[in-house]
């Protein structure tokens, strides 16, 4: 896969204070990767690092190839980003906002514009003025304004903040559309666990300024933690013995333990070993992705 972003050693100091530490991430064209971590963790100071908004005190972004510190107008001419709101004229027409913002770039076509309304489905209001919009309609035309000039690279603060649940599930599957089909490298933060989930292919989890854990989301999930219940012949209490430094309860007529589902074929291997007749292995209950979220970061919530 082709490395789109690379961040190196980033690092934001003010004063004596590091509000972003050594982070260092590959982040690769056709992916949807996610910035995940407490409110005031640094995901923002990051995509504004990445953006040339804020300049790092260490560290470098590297975008298609481009370090942003010293080839800033050909990195920045690869990526297109939405930082917080996106800024338009209400009392002009969506297409008169996009026309003017392509008006700032060369060789943006006609052609082109409407080639952008139509992937962002905005074609039936794109002529009625933006003050009618509703947020997930201003959302959207900040996409399309963000796309017109063909970006290898899309950042994106808090897609779906403000969005009903309905424009929270078509921005979801837009920006995963996107990725894969166009072969954009799609970067967002969020602070919705759920919404993370169902997005993105892999997430960092920054918190207090530094990136303690990148993995794809299907692994993260891997290691919530459930409850099993399991069935025994025998005296529970023996069972508990055995697995002496797991999380175990007995019960009368077995055991149940609370690990990740990878463990299971270990925690089974040892009750065998010690002479303890299995019958039965079930799931009693399910862990989150908010519950390992949060015991990745200490307990911080979002």
């Amino acid at each position: 896969m082709e490395k789109s972003v690379i961040l190196k050693g980033l690092t934001k100091r003010i004063g004596n204070r590091e509000i972003v530490k050594n982070v260092n991430l590959d982040i690769y064209r056709g992916e949807v990767f996610g910035l995940l971590g407490p409110n005031g963790a640094g995901k923002t100071t990051i995509i504004r690092m990445m953006t040339g908004l804020v300049k790092p005190s260490d560290g470098e972004v590297t975008i298609s190839g481009y370090p942003v510190g010293s080839e800033f107008e050909k990195a920045i001419a690869r990526t297109g980003a939405v930082v917080e709101n996106p800024e338009m004229y209400g009392f002009m027409s969506g297409l008169d906002n996009l026309v003017h913002y392509a008006r700032m770039h060369k060789g943006i076509s006609n052609e082109q514009i409407n080639e952008i309304v139509k992937v962002v489905e905005l074609e039936e209001r794109i002529k009625d003025k933006v003050k009618t919009y509703s947020l997930g309609m201003r959302q959207r035309l900040g996409l399309a304004q963000s796309l017109l000039h063909s970006p290898e690279v899309l950042i994106l603060d808090e897609p779906t903040n403000g969005l009903d649940p309905a424009g929270i599930r078509e921005m979801r599957e837009y920006l995963k559309r996107l990725a894969k089909e166009e072969n954009i490298c799609v970067i967002v933060s969020s602070h919705l666990l759920s919404e993370m989930e169902k997005m993105c292919d892999r997430v960092a989890v920054i918190h207090k300024g530094e990136c303690i854990r990148i993995e794809a989301l299907s692994e993260l999930a891997a290691g919530k933690k459930e409850s099993w219940f399991i069935s025994i012949e025998g005296n529970p209490e023996t069972a508990a013995a055995i697995l002496k430094g797991w999380a175990v309860q007995t019960d009368k007529n077995g055991i149940v333990v609370k690990t990740n589902r990878k463990n299971i074929p270990d925690c089974l291997k040892l009750l065998i070993a010690g002479d303890v007749p299995v019958f039965e292995v079930r799931p009693e209950t399910s862990g989150t992705l908010e519950e390992e979220f949060l015991s990745i970061t200490g307990g911080s919530t979002a």
